[in-house]
């Protein structure tokens, strides 16, 4: 299923979300491309993105060009890793597809619970809960989700928030796998839906300022802001 996810992923960002993109005048930034090096692709691969003084000297005498032109190459080398305004478009749209997708389906499948009104209903019968189908899907599908993510960013060109995105992504996996281990799929499933709600909004806002419609990105940001005090801080804690 994460492969699925993937492969869904770049047909949007392919057939959808780049017209889109195209449509309210984002392009994609050509950068300039660096000059074969095999010496500081090397360093710039394997080591650090980002070399010491130290290390820039050492690199200096080793490819024989001057100081200068190896900070110049890495600069330029970091500057073609950097993703553009439209690939962060294109991301923002696949995530903002899916939670939207994630929330209206979480809410379909849990406005009838008894325990979507009173939480007291969680632990009826635990841990000998059956699980519905729907729930069933509910957590394949987020499963998959952070499963896709997790690929993307393993294989991607690593960016300057790459742990803290392997972090969150293999944490929330193991959060849900071991919720669905134990049998807690009717908090689960709450606790899915309430974080959802808030995802929902900030990747909207993000997709309006990539798009540069400051107004209703700073709207969205507001409400977001909101939202995610309300979910997380209030509902999640103490609800």
């Amino acid at each position: 299923y994460p492969l699925h996810f993937h492969s869904t992923s770049c047909i949007h960002s392919r057939w959808i979300a780049t017209p889109v993109a195209v449509s309210v005048g984002i392009k994609q930034k050509v950068h300039l491309k660096v000059e074969d090096n095999p010496i500081l692709e090397v360093y710039y691969t394997t080591r650090y993105r980002n070399p010491a003084q130290a290390d820039i000297a050492g690199l200096s005498k080793k490819s024989s060009l001057s100081v200068r032109q190896v900070e110049r190459w890495f600069r330029r080398r970091r500057s073609q890793d950097r993703p553009g305004v439209l690939k962060k478009f294109r991301e923002a749209s696949w995530r903002f597809v899916f939670y939207m997708f994630a929330f209206i389906g979480g809410i379909a499948a849990l406005y009838d619970k008894e325990w979507f009104y009173d939480t007291r209903e969680v632990w009826t019968g635990f841990p000998k809960q059956s699980m519905l189908e729907s729930q069933y899907w509910y957590y394949i599908l987020e499963m998959s989700f952070y499963g896709s993510l997790l690929f993307s960013v393993a294989f991607d060109v690593k960016r300057k928030d790459f742990k803290e995105q392997i972090i969150h992504h293999l944490a929330t996996l193991v959060l849900l796998s071991f919720s669905w281990c134990v049998n807690y799929i009717r908090i689960g499933t709450l606790v899915m839906l309430v974080h959802d709600t808030s995802d929902v909004l900030l990747e909207s806002a993000k997709l309006f300022n990539y798009a540069k419609s400051e107004k209703i990105c700073q709207t969205l940001f507001i409400i977001f802001a909101i939202v995610f005090m309300v979910t997380r801080l209030i509902i999640f804690p103490f609800w």
